[in-house]
């Protein structure tokens, strides 16, 4: 009888080349992987359960794969391997929905949440889900969020190098994210989103390739230096000019991050950044507002960290593109500055409460706060104003204080 040869995903990741190994040394990996007798109990304790068992559902047991596509359609194999290893490894058997998953009769691209699209584009197609022609399936999409995954992030999901989206948020995943094995292996990838799950250990975003866009690792214990984080990112951001600047999303929130954040950074085409939570010390930096620096920045979140010192002189800067602006819940001292003229016309929520601000708020951030009644507006105050959120310290109830410590008649609420 011929002899078991052990394959396992570990092997394929061990391989420095194997984002790129030709379809002939996949071929010679699958051949060696002969048809046996499962029922054999040595068999079935060799090797990593989970891989060991994916191997034996997908040679003796799917229907979809004959023998000969088995060794002449490597890539087809790699990726069936790969999402059975996912469902094996994340208690398949206990998900919220299964949704054909390891049904041998389906095309996998037929499995829940799967999407997938022709090999030779990096975009969906609108007929993904014709299978005329096979051989060319590619999946690029893989959305397991809020399913009930239990378990690591499987380091197999790295085979799936076509993949442009992978969403496990929501979910019950713990330990470390596999920077090296699978997000730095996926040169396509578009959105990486592991939020609310309860992963562990650094931000490694070294590893993030140059493609993605949307960065969401909040709601988890990742730690790290900020400064060091961004710092890298920018840096990462300045060396991909070929590939263009693509980062459009980077929620960190309700983590263990530590340390300031960087005084001098520049991420050009930064939509959204989220740091809420986190342990977060010393000055808002002045570049946050510089529109060469931040130009398409329209959402900032930095609420409760322990950020100090004054706020920084907004400026004429991101003018055109700040829609909201979240500084609760720090140690932010001085007055609130002011805007300039037709600053900010798309602010649409600010929130400085729970901090030890003083004095008054400013004429020109109270001129963009719509009045409650349209005959009392204000050539500073109209109805296309869209500021319906401004919050601050101004209730007078702030321990001993008989004051408040902002007066501010302009703000929504009042703490």
């Amino acid at each position: 009888p011929q002899q078991q040869v052990q394959i396992s995903a570990s092997t394929i990741h061990n391989n420095d080349n194997s984002d790129t190994n030709s379809s002939n040394n996949n071929n010679d990996v699958i051949k060696q992987r002969p048809r046996q007798n499962w029922n054999n109990e040595k068999s079935r304790t060799t090797g990593s359960t989970t891989e060991y068992t994916a191997w034996q559902w997908l040679l003796d047991m799917d229907s979809v794969m004959t023998m000969n596509e088995q060794c002449t359609n490597p890539v087809r194999v790699l990726q069936r391997y790969a999402l059975a290893s996912v469902y094996l490894e994340t208690h398949g058997h206990t998900w919220n929905v299964q949704g054909k998953w390891l049904q041998s009769e389906y095309h996998e691209c037929e499995w829940y949440r799967i999407q997938c699209g022709n090999k030779t584009s990096t975009n969906n197609n609108d007929d993904s889900n014709n299978h005329d022609n096979e051989e060319q399936l590619v999946v690029t999409e893989l959305d397991l969020s809020r399913n009930r995954l239990f378990g690591t992030i499987p380091t197999v999901i790295g085979l799936l190098t076509n993949l442009q989206v992978l969403s496990l948020w929501r979910n019950a995943l713990s330990g470390t994210i596999p920077w090296t094995s699978v997000v730095s292996r996926l040169t396509q990838l578009k959105t990486l989103d592991v939020e609310e799950n309860r992963l562990t250990g650094p931000i490694v975003v070294s590893t993030v390739p140059a493609s993605l866009e949307e960065f969401r690792v909040g709601f988890n214990l990742l730690t790290g230096q900020l400064v060091d984080i961004m710092s890298t990112v920018g840096q990462e951001v300045a060396n991909s000019n070929s590939h263009g600047n693509h980062l459009r999303q980077l929620w960190m929130e309700e983590n263990l991050l530590t340390g300031p954040l960087p005084q001098e950074l520049s991420l050009p085409v930064l939509e959204e950044l989220a740091l809420e939570g986190n342990y977060l010390e010393g000055p808002l930096p002045l570049t946050l507002f510089s529109s060469s620096s931040f130009s398409a920045l329209h959402t900032v979140r930095i609420s409760d960290n322990q950020l100090s010192g004054r706020l920084p002189l907004w400026g004429g800067n991101n003018s055109d593109s700040l829609r909201v602006l979240r500084l609760a819940g720090n140690r932010f001292t001085g007055t609130i500055p002011s805007i300039g003229p037709g600053q900010w016309p798309q602010l649409t929520e600010l929130r400085l409460e729970r901090n030890l601000l003083s004095g008054s708020m400013p004429a020109s951030l109270c001129g963009l706060v719509p009045s409650p009644d349209i005959h009392t507006a204000t050539t500073s105050s109209t109805s296309s104003s869209l500021l319906v959120l401004l919050t601050a310290d101004c209730d007078g109830e702030n321990g001993d204080q008989d004051e408040p410590l902002v007066f501010c008649e302009c703000c929504t609420t009042c703490f």
